[in-house]
């Protein structure tokens, strides 16, 4: 065994030579389509489909980056510090499970918008919000998500989805995004009225306050607030509770109105 790996050494060096070239968005395309192609085929083995997953995921990642020029992706934050990160507004999994299903081609997916976003406020979009967005607003999960810094595109326009009309109607959130994650997925759960919210506070305590758009301050419990939301909607509509501007539910088994 050890005479053999010996011989290697005579043999002759560097007969295979591959040149590390850029390849054309054809040969891009080309080879994504090929990583779709043996993805979805019926002959293709399930652990070996979770290889070619993978290729095509982090192709489709290096084969955006590449394409977009240093510093001049779509969409940019103002005032950007050094530490500098991609985003999709479409995020990534949307993008990919699109061209999966056949609604987008191999060259849609690499030239899918980027924006370029701060290493902190990144952290803003992960989560629950990269499962909450959509192709007709884009931008609308940077403001649920607490976004604040104005966003530009490559004209220099001010894309400041704070103001935009079709998001007017969208509450403003002080708080972190992890905990309103999982808050919000609560209150989908018992199919509370979002849109009657305009405003979320979180305290550091982790309790939770929410004004309405009559003004009404909703003050939840730490804990179990379930109940205390569900009471509230069982009475919001009752003629005889619009009066009252402050439903206090801090104190375990009570309401006290104001």
């Amino acid at each position: 065994m050890l005479q053999r790996y010996k011989i290697l050494d005579t043999k002759v060096k560097g007969k295979l030579t591959i040149k590390s070239t850029k390849t054309s968005i054809e040969s891009d395309c080309a080879i994504l389509d090929k990583f779709k192609s043996e993805l979805l085929s019926e002959n293709t083995e399930r652990d070996v489909k979770g290889k070619y997953f993978y290729f095509l995921q982090r192709y489709l990642r290096d084969t955006q980056k590449e394409k977009c020029k240093p510093h001049q992706a779509h969409y940019y934050a103002v005032d950007l510090p050094d530490k500098k990160h991609l985003e999709h507004p479409i995020p990534q999994n949307r993008i990919l499970q699109a061209y999966l299903d056949g609604n987008i081609s191999a060259l849609e997916a690499i030239h899918m918008p980027l924006c370029l976003l701060s290493d902190f406020d990144k952290h803003y979009l992960q989560g629950e919000w990269e499962q909450n967005a959509t192709w007709e607003l884009p931008f609308m999960r940077y403001k649920l998500a607490g976004l604040r810094v104005p966003i530009k595109n490559l004209r220099g326009d001010l894309i400041d989805f704070r103001k935009i009309k079709k998001f007017e109607d969208l509450p403003t959130v002080f708080g972190d995004e992890k905990s309103f994650s999982t808050f919000y997925v609560n209150l989908k759960n018992i199919n509370f009225p979002f849109k009657e919210i305009k405003t979320f506070y979180l305290f550091e305590s982790k309790r939770w306050d929410l004004l309405t758009l009559k003004n009404q301050l909703i003050k939840l419990p730490i804990n179990n607030y379930n109940k205390s939301l569900l009471n509230f909607i069982s009475l919001k509509d009752q003629a005889n509770f619009e009066k009252y501007k402050i439903f206090d539910y801090r104190i375990k088994d009570q309401l006290i109105l104001k």
